[in-house]
């Protein structure tokens, strides 16, 4: 008889891995509430320990399936010529506020938050994470960018082992691994541009979906389940309309098997455990300070239903669908005006929308032909049709949340992953009919390859181009104020907050001066650098050449006119520089860096 040794299998099993996850998400609930610095340490040890378990995991996950690996390099190598330039990565002060807050964090020990000094209950888990790794790696945006990254790649896993069963493995694999690059914003999410806490939301949903027992055997894994699906929400309110679908969804087949009242319990003990702190704040703190974003919101009564509600749905619909696969390349094809090439890249984008909607169209015909036929008992219900069932529930979720909004619907595509994840469950679902054999290697496969590689080739080519030129941009703008030794700069919110972290948060920033201006964040600072004197403080502005919208270029041209107009009234002294993307006045009697810190001591743009 064997004697028991020491269970290696669990200490590198998927088991611990989840459970480790867990305790972390509960130190991170109870960390939000005490706030006592004893739980950074502590959640950093776990975390430390995930990232190992992670390896070893995918280590010997590659080496049953060696296709795992080609899978993971071909996602980074895709990514690989944006690694080189760091910190253009960070285009606007969006990505920016990002980092900072990990930088906060990391400097703290203190609870993490989203809108930087403003609402400091709210907030996501990936910004305390990427803070451990700045206490052992220094605090440096590119590994910020490969966290998201990896990220991205445990979401394809998931993404992979939820559809296995329902869908054609073929198909399955072929979208893993062109990862379905062709959709901008999923992307766009992949390197971080103009990010948020969507990559990590999504990560806890699909990680609750695939430990959920649709057999109901196995309750430990259903509250799991239902706990990282419920922690989502927290991470973004977007996850609301993701988590209702699916535990509807999961209500169901629960009813099917009847085992509704033992779901209902572990719901209701799951409910408990993912939203303890939210309910802390509710009853026992005071509210956060307001954003002012949720007050704008106006839900629509039931006297105003009315047709035109229904062509405001269908409106937003396509302008949100049209977002999710060229917002941010209209933008940069108007910024870099390309020729020829710009045509054709344009053309090929266009064409990636009215494709993606055919695909989207057959997808909701295919869904809604397979829940016809088990209705009328053609076909018995089985556990794989349930992304069929969630299909349905999350699209009548996205269209109930645009006509409870409108008139003011989320119009970006950032905002509507729901729509986001339906297009990749279209993909999905059409060519899991469209790929019939078993085998791989086809001229279908390759084709269509070939075809969605293209259809990735606009924003792919736009978005490398805006990083290389916000690269270089940024390091030319850093080079003259720290040469002038600045230490206050007023300017626009889309350039101030790169310039407050590229900087080591020596210069300190408001973005008052605009045109372009967002009050929610860095308020103490905002108010240090704006009550300083006219004369006293260094103003930048985007240069006339730079290809903003008009009333920006306009607006900019009378603020800086009246800065000017100061100055040589005041008989004040200043300097100008005229950049290729800005202008700059620095006045003579501007404060600039205490003696005591030398230029030398701003990390200057790698």
């Amino acid at each position: 008889m064997k004697s028991k040794g020491f269970p290696f299998n669990y200490l590198f099993s998927p088991k611990l891995l989840v459970f480790n996850l867990f305790l972390i998400g509960i130190l991170f609930q109870i960390y939000l509430i005490a706030q006592a610095k004893f739980f950074y340490d502590l959640i950093k040890i776990l975390f430390f320990a995930e990232i190992i378990l992670l390896i070893v995991a995918f280590i010997r996950l590659s080496i049953k399936r060696k296709v795992v690996i080609l899978i993971v390099l071909f996602i980074v190598v895709l990514r690989l010529p944006f690694y080189f330039y760091p910190d253009g990565l960070i285009t606007t002060s969006d990505n920016a506020l990002e980092a900072l807050q990990c930088k906060e964090i990391q400097d703290t020990k203190t609870t993490p938050f989203f809108l930087l000094e403003s609402i400091k209950h709210n907030g996501t888990i990936k910004y305390l994470l990427v803070s451990f790794i700045w206490d052992s790696f220094g605090p440096n945006y590119l590994y910020f960018a490969l966290f998201q990254l990896m990220l991205f790649i445990a979401l394809l896993f998931l993404l992979y082992e939820i559809f296995k069963e329902s869908i054609n493995r073929n198909a399955l694999f072929l979208f893993v691994l062109v990862n379905f690059a062709f959709i901008e914003v999923f992307f766009n999410y992949s390197l971080s541009l103009r990010a948020g806490s969507y990559l990590e939301m999504l990560l806890l949903f699909f990680l609750g979906v695939y430990l959920f027992d649709f057999k109901f055997i196995n309750k430990k894994n259903i509250f799991l389940s239902y706990y990282f699906i419920l922690l989502s929400i927290y991470l973004h309110p977007v996850a609301l309309l993701f988590a209702f679908s699916f535990i509807l969804c999961t209500a169901f087949y629960s009813l099917k098997f009847h085992k509704i009242l033992m779901t209902l319990a572990i719901l209701l003990g799951s409910l408990v455990a993912g939203c303890f702190h939210l309910l802390y704040y509710l009853f026992f703190k005071a509210k956060p300070v307001s954003s002012g974003i949720w007050e704008t919101l106006e839900f629509i009564s039931i006297s105003n239903l009315s047709p035109k509600l229904l062509l405001n749905l269908a409106n937003s619909f396509k302008i949100v669908f049209w977002n999710i696969f060229r917002f941010e390349t209209s933008y940069l094809i108007n910024f870099f005006k390309v020729g020829k090439i710009g045509h054709i890249l344009s053309f090929l984008n266009q064409a990636l929308i009215y494709f993606s909607l055919l695909i989207f169209i057959l997808g909701f015909i295919l869904v809604i032909r397979k829940l016809s036929r088990i209705s009328l008992k053609k076909e018995k219900l089985l556990i794989k049709h349930w992304p069929c069932i969630f299909f349905i529930l999350l699209l009548v979720s996205f269209l109930a949340k645009h006509l409870l909004l409108s008139p003011y619907p989320p119009y970006e595509g950032r905002h509507n992953f729901d729509l986001i994840l339906l297009i990749i469950m279209s993909y999905l679902i059409v060519f899991s009919s469209f790929f019939k054999r078993k085998k791989m290697m086809t001229l279908k496969t390759i084709t269509t390859l070939i075809l969605l590689l293209l259809f990735t080739a606009p924003h792919y080519y736009y978005h490398l181009k805006m990083i290389r030129h916000k690269k270089s941009s940024h390091q030319e703008i850093l080079e003259v104020l720290i040469n002038n030794r600045v230490r206050y700069l007023t300017t626009d919110f889309i350039i101030a907050y790169p310039i407050y972290f590229l900087s080591n948060r020596r210069i300190l920033v408001s973005d008052s001066l605009g045109p372009l201006t967002i009050s929610n964040f860095y308020p103490g600072m905002r108010k240090k650098v704006d009550d300083i004197s006219w004369s006293r403080k260094t103003y930048l502005f985007f240069s006339r050449a730079y290809p903003a919208k008009e009333w920006h270029k306009i607006s900019t041209t009378i603020i800086k006119k009246r800065i000017l107009n100061y100055l040589k009234e005041e008989n004040i002294k200043y300097k100008t520089y005229k950049l290729r993307d800005y202008f700059l006045i620095i006045p003579s009697q501007a404060k600039i860096l205490d003696k005591r810190i030398s230029p030398k001591s701003i990390p200057r743009p790698s």
